[in-house]
């Protein structure tokens, strides 16, 4: 019985090295190198999203008479929602998908960044804030393990770093931009501005799934005729990985 269990624990560990090298074989394509522009884009607007609070403070401080502490309370309550986002749009991820988490998690800081635009007073601002929060929250764990998923082995650790610095771009361009945009436009319109990547969400996001899954079914089958096939068809060079993994 207990070597019965460990052939069986043997062969579903070689089978889970053929699935790895396969995906490692796998050229890199048009389609890895959108998806990472894409991540890239709508971080760099999450990034914005987060800041751009800081942008339209000076205007907003003096026409609400806010107070100090009303202001640490309005900085504080995007994070409490990046908090919550953090954790809500992890566990959608794993039970869900990676996809669906950024999806869900793009829409939510792009809609709530619209909303925001429409705050009539301090109290309205902060809830619309907190929401806000929620997506900006979800989407950089989810996104920066996607990107780490997506990558092959050899390149993973600079890709990640390229991503990585995307987030501190954005903080810079928010800034950058709010020196002309709320002086000339108005602080709703640093919101407006963040509220770019619901074009994301909804139709180049969901186009890429669409594309994704029909190669994945492709591979899916590919992968399947190679796993079940007999020792006899199998190339000599996958016998000898398959032996070494046993």
């Amino acid at each position: 019985m207990d070597q019965a269990a460990a052939g069986g624990r043997t062969s579903s560990a070689g089978t889970i090295d053929n699935v790895v090298a396969r995906i490692e074989r796998i050229p890199t394509s048009w389609w890895h190198v959108r998806a990472r522009i894409i991540v890239g884009v709508a971080t760099f607007f999450d990034a914005f999203d987060a800041l751009a609070i800081a942008t339209a403070l000076p205007v907003l401080v003096p026409m609400w008479k806010l107070t100090p502490p009303q202001i640490g309370m309005m900085i504080s309550a995007g994070y409490v929602g990046q908090l919550i986002g953090a954790l809500l749009f992890g566990w959608v991820a794993e039970r869900f998908g990676r996809m669906p988490a950024m999806i869900g998690s793009i829409a939510t800081f792009a809609a709530m960044s619209i909303v925001c635009a429409f705050a009539w007073d301090y109290n309205s601002l902060m809830a619309f804030r907190a929401l806000q929060g929620i997506g900006l929250g979800g989407e950089i764990p989810v996104a920066a393990v996607y990107i780490s998923e997506l990558t092959k082995a050899a390149n993973r650790g600079r890709f990640v770093l390229l991503y990585e610095l995307v987030f501190p771009i954005g903080l810079t361009g928010a800034s950058l931009i709010g020196l002309w945009v709320v002086p000339h436009l108005g602080w709703q319109w640093m919101f407006y501005i963040g509220a770019i990547p619901a074009v994301l969400a909804y139709n180049v996001l969901g186009r890429l799934v669409r594309q994704l899954s029909e190669e994945l079914d492709g591979f899916a089958h590919d992968l399947h005729a190679y796993v079940c096939a007999p020792a006899e068809q199998v190339p000599a060079h996958a016998r000898a990985h398959q032996a070494s993994t046993h």
